[in-house]
């Protein structure tokens, strides 16, 4: 079972994969 805490963190984890993925696209696409 995961904790609220551990949870929290893995969204962060998750949200900063996809700011950083998003941006690489836009690098792609410029």
């Amino acid at each position: 079972m995961l904790t609220s805490f551990q949870e929290k963190l893995i969204n962060i984890v998750n949200e900063q994969e996809t700011q950083v993925t998003f941006g690489i696209l836009q690098q792609v696409t410029c």
